[in-house]
């Protein structure tokens, strides 16, 4: 799988979690705009 397999595609992770802060950091990196994925974004 490569980084731009993200594109168009949902994403779930907990809101305010590592895993929230590191996807973005992901997406930034890889320059993969967040308008760009669909995030399912729970509570927890």
């Amino acid at each position: 799988m490569k980084p731009s397999d993200f594109k168009g595609k949902s994403i779930g992770v907990t809101r305010g979690t590592t895993s929230d802060f590191f996807m973005e950091v992901f997406l930034i990196t890889h320059g993969i705009d967040k308008k760009q994925v669909k995030f399912k974004r729970d509570r927890g």
